[in-house]
């Protein structure tokens, strides 16, 4: 028997470690529909957003809903419960909750509002632009409401990287690609700690063969990714922040001592520190290293000296 919030989450991640897949997900679905229908389960606003956040991580969205709309029965006017639906819900296609949902979240005071409500209800917005989009349906109304939030999210959290990166999102959909370059330049400035913003901006000068751009941001985004909870992946950071190198001193000619062991640095710290399923990326590292040695008559080292 399942009496509280706390309980249910505890129970649903053991039956996930604990449990073939196809049991797992019927166990998930049986503690989820006691918790719902229990009338003496009570739990905070922060109880609920947890375990739908825990159900939404492992892919249980539909789930995630259920649980927050009884979260929402006892907390109707919780910004987090409401954002969080919006997140989910829009991935198991409770479209027409959400709308009820999205206009109840917008009748609350926005001084009241977290960071999810800005950023969930932009996501919300953002799907909504794409099916119209691909409806071929006005998009005016759409991207003023976006518009809007994206400076209001920028009024209420200041140092929050999370509205350029949406505001990027946004122009990218509609394919202004410059607009949307603009808009990461300006979070990547504006904000001291914007890791995501740098990593996209280096991604995008990458593939336009801006190298020296790539390395300004990917190293902008490594001392802004020195976080206690890592938002982006340094690793990553450090191999696009290699291959730049990698690609500058090629295009000048520079493979000199110094360059070659710079760049041999962001490599052997990007192999070390990628995540373990980059095997694509570990691959590409070692073949630059071999071509890095061959060509510049030097000692490459990459696995022994880390």
């Amino acid at each position: 028997m399942i009496s509280t919030i706390t309980e249910a989450r505890k129970a649903i991640a053991l039956t996930i470690m604990q449990s073939p897949l196809e049991e797992a997900e019927t166990n998930v679905t049986s503690i989820v529909n006691e918790v719902i229908h229990s009338e003496g389960i009570k739990g905070s606003a922060d109880q609920y957003h947890n375990l739908g956040a825990e159900l939404a991580r492992i892919g249980y969205y539909s789930s995630a809903c259920d649980i927050l709309d009884k979260g929402l029965m006892q907390h109707p006017k919780s910004v987090d419960l409401l954002s969080d639906y919006l997140e989910y819900g829009i991935k198991c296609d409770r479209l027409e909750k959400c709308n009820v949902y999205f206009n109840k979240i917008q009748s609350i005071d926005k001084k009241l509002w977290t960071w999810r409500g800005f950023d969930f209800s932009l996501d919300y917005l953002k799907y909504m632009v794409e099916q119209k989009l691909s409806n071929g349906d006005m998009l005016n109304d759409a991207i003023t409401d976006i518009d809007a939030l994206i400076e209001d999210f920028m009024k209420f959290f200041p140092f929050d990287e999370r509205p350029y990166l949406a505001k990027a999102d946004i122009h990218i959909m509609l394919a202004d690609a410059e607009s949307a370059i603009n808009a990461l330049i300006e979070g990547a400035e504006k904000i001291k700690v914007a890791p995501r913003c740098c990593l996209r901006y280096a991604d995008i000068m990458l593939e336009r063969g801006e190298y020296s751009d790539v390395i300004k941001y990917a190293q902008k985004g490594i001392r802004a990714s020195m976080q206690e909870q890592e938002v982006v992946s340094t690793g990553y950071l450090y191999y696009i922040s290699g291959l730049a190198k990698d690609a500058l001193a090629h295009k000048e000619n520079g493979l000199d001592v110094n360059s070659v062991e710079s760049i041999l640095t962001d490599y052997r710290i990007a192999y070390r520190i990628l995540e373990p399923d980059k095997t694509t990326y570990r691959g590409i590292i070692e073949k630059r290293v071999t071509i890095l040695e061959i060509e510049s008559g030097k000692k490459c080292e990459l696995k022994d000296n880390i």
